[in-house]
């Protein structure tokens, strides 16, 4: 008796699983006859292992007879079905396992709401190019994601609020061109987004409040592209972003408010092609940047105010074609700059004297080139940087800033014109004392420190100018002789 009661347990144990899991290797359904054939073909299934295709054929216009299943473990797609209009059918699955899950380019559907009874995908999520559809209803339910999610080319699309119980997202998290969209409302209880932030190219989207809830970016942070957004108050919480930072294509975007407790950005910031951009305030906290500064193609952009306790950039910074900026005011606190100093194509700046406390000792290169009003490049971290002989430094400007030469002159503050056709020589270079000027038998000498500082002047004659009561560096030499005017660089030991 012991053992057939056991056999029968056993029995319906087997039936009982059977009844639960099945299509390990997953299932794809092209037709209609294929969808209403699955309660026959699968009598007994509600939990697929593998993974869910709904897709590629304009037959299949609803999903009425999957009602069985509870969940997927592997991911489920529904693209390209021209006539299905719903999801009604999927009501009763809870959860959606690894991969990549899409549903796309279905041009009927009007309603996810087939959907409200998921709780959980646990790999990546995406919307994308369903052009009838105008809310995520059947979202409510919704807590987690585990990989990231996408909302992205939805015409249609004017509110996400079904997104109200969405409490985590495990990695990147994108609203990008849904131009019916005007505000992120429903997003406001997600505590955690584990990779990179996007909010790109929603021409309507007036309002990003909802984003108070970041305050680290463990990715990069874009708001890129949205042409009626007109500040950027709701990432006032905004400490850290840990990759770069993109506040590019804004065209009503004024300045930067939204953004005052930022404090470091670990790779680049890009601030670029804002049209209406007029300073940077707002980013009075940031001190380091750890990747590059591009300030680009901003034409309303008269200066740099609003970076007025930036004392580290680890890249390069970056000015370019901005169309009314005359200075580079507010970056009078920047010291240290790893990277390249790159300065083109600015059709107004006149001013570089913001930049004199950077050290030219870590510079890397200087490139200032096609600022066609820019005459005076002579600021003292310029000046300092290009004594240094084997520097690399380009100008192609307005006069005294056209060369480096004519910058070289102008950091000596050298107003008779340079001779540069007599075949003269500075040797031994360098020197520890005495040098000879080979070809000038005497004249009037003056010495000058990287500052265009006098250290020694006088009279030589036999060629022969002594060096060796100063100390050791780089030094220019001015020579006058006759009615002309020579200029040396030589490296006292």
């Amino acid at each position: 008796m012991k053992t057939v009661l056991l056999q029968s347990i056993f029995i319906f144990s087997c039936t009982f699983l059977a009844a639960q899991t099945c299509l390990p290797l997953g299932i794809t359904f092209n037709t209609q006859t294929e969808v209403d054939d699955f309660p026959m073909n699968y009598p007994t299934c509600s939990q697929i292992i593998g993974d869910v295709k709904i897709e590629g054929d304009s037959n299949i216009s609803n999903l009425d007879e999957l009602a069985q299943l509870t969940s997927i473990d592997g991911y489920l797609r529904i693209n390209n079905n021209a006539l299905l209009t719903n999801l009604t059918g999927l009501n009763n699955i809870v959860s959606i396992g690894q991969g990549n899950s899409r549903i796309g380019d279905n041009p009927a559907l009007v309603s996810l709401s087939g959907l409200g009874n998921l709780e959980a995908v646990h790999g990546t999520f995406s919307v994308y190019r369903n052009h009838l559809l105008t809310n995520l209803n059947g979202f409510e339910n919704l807590d987690s994601i585990g990989g990231g999610f996408d909302l992205v080319d939805n015409s249609q699309i004017t509110t996400i609020n079904s997104l109200s119980n969405l409490t985590t997202v495990g990695d990147y998290f994108f609203i990008n061109n849904n131009p019916a969209l005007t505000n992120l409302n429903g997003i406001e209880n997600i505590d955690s987004i584990g990779g990179n932030i996007e909010v790109s190219s929603n021409t309507s989207l007036e309002d990003i409040s909802s984003l108070e809830i970041l305050s680290v970016v463990h990715g990069y942070l874009g708001v890129q592209n949205n042409l009626v957004l007109e500040n950027l108050n709701g990432l006032h919480n905004l400490t850290t972003v840990e990759g770069r930072l993109n506040i590019n294509g804004n065209s009503l975007l004024t300045d930067l408010s939204g953004l005052e407790n930022l404090t470091t950005v670990e790779l680049d910031v890009n601030i670029i092609n804002n049209d209406a951009l007029t300073n940077l305030t707002g980013l009075a906290n940031l001190t380091h940047i750890q990747g590059d500064l591009s300030v680009t193609l901003n034409d309303s952009l008269e200066n740099l105010i609003g970076l007025i306790n930036l004392s580290d950039i680890d890249g390069v910074l970056r000015i370019m074609e901005n169309t009314q900026m005359t200075n580079l005011d507010g970056v009078e606190n920047l010291t240290t700059l790893n990277g390249m100093l790159f300065i083109g194509f600015n059709d107004s700046i006149v001013d570089l004297t913001a930049l004199e406390n950077l050290d030219p000792m870590i510079i890397d290169q200087i490139i200032i080139v096609n600022n066609p009003l820019l005459s005076n490049c002579a600021i003292a971290s310029i000046c300092e940087y290009i004594s240094i002989p084997n520097n690399t430094a380009h100008f192609f400007n307005a006069i005294r800033c056209g060369s480096r030469e004519e910058v070289e002159m102008a950091c000596l503050d050298v107003s008779t014109e340079l001779v540069d056709d007599l075949k003269v020589s500075f040797f031994p270079n360098p020197t520890t004392g005495m040098i000879r000027i080979e070809g000038i038998e005497f004249g009037h000498v003056k010495v000058l420190d990287v500052l265009g500082r006098i250290v020694s002047e006088g009279v030589f004659r036999d060629e022969r100018i002594d060096l060796s009561g100063i100390k050791s560096g780089v030094y220019f030499l001015v020579v006058d002789f006759e009615d002309k005017r020579i200029l040396g660089r030589i490296l006292k030991r």
